[in-house]
C-alpha cells in the first residue's frame, strides 16, 4: 500500500493523487487496485479548509 497524508483544502486533493502517482511510478511499483480516500478532517469539525485531512491509499504490488 502506498498512502499519504495531507492538510488542507479538499479542492486542491488532485495534486496529492499526482504527487503518489508519481511516487508510485518512479518506485519499481504499479498501481493494483482502487485508490481508497479517507476523510479524516473537513467541514464538519471545522470551518477553515487549511485544516482539513485526508490520506489517499493506493494498493500497488
Amino acid at each position: 500500500m502506498a498512502c499519504i497524508v495531507r492538510v488542507g483544502s479538499f479542492e486542491t486533493i488532485g495534486t496529492t493523487h499526482d504527487i503518489i502517482q508519481n511516487w508510485i511510478k518512479e518506485h519499481p511499483y504499479e498501481i493494483d487496485g482502487p485508490v481508497r480516500k479517507i476523510y479524516r478532517k473537513g467541514d464538519w469539525i471545522t470551518e477553515n479548509p487549511d485544516e482539513y485531512v485526508a490520506g489517499i491509499q493506493y494498493l500497488i504490488k
